[in-house]
């Protein structure tokens, strides 16, 4: 539940395409569009944990949203994209808090494929603009 001052963590995977072994404080998220009400925190990366090339990791903390004072049924969003440290970027996505006595509801419904697919976009997305050896 959530409610105004209240905080709610979104969790899922993130998965390393990049071509090199990364580390999940190599990773960081940019959030844009939302309103001052709220604050997104990323939370991926503490604690820090190995991330090979190719692999997935675990179910994780990857951010939260800290609500002000909003009256009862406000609803809010926050545009999200992942970034690594190579400048690999995912495409965005919309994510959502509603103020009241119900359940905080993410938009889509779960942040697991999403998330743990925008690396994957992004590497391939990279792979394509890159020339390629000649054989």
């Amino acid at each position: 539940m959530i409610t105004s001052g209240g905080t709610v963590v979104f969790e899922g995977t993130v998965t390393n395409d990049s071509g090199a072994n990364l580390a999940a404080s190599d990773f960081f998220f940019n959030f844009f569009g939302f309103n001052r009400a709220v604050t997104p925190t990323q939370l991926l990366g503490t604690p820090d944990f190995a991330l090979p090339n190719g692999s997935t990791s675990a179910a994780v903390d990857l951010f939260s949203v800290t609500v002000g004072a909003a009256p009862n049924g406000a609803k809010f969003t926050i545009e999200v994209s992942l970034e690594d440290v190579n400048s690999d970027l995912s495409s965005s996505q919309t994510v959502s808090v509603t103020v009241s006595g119900t359940a905080v509801v993410p938009e889509p419904a779960s942040l697991t494929m999403p998330v743990g697919g925008l690396l994957a976009v992004a590497a391939v997305r990279r792979k394509h603009c890159q020339p390629r050896p000649r054989e």
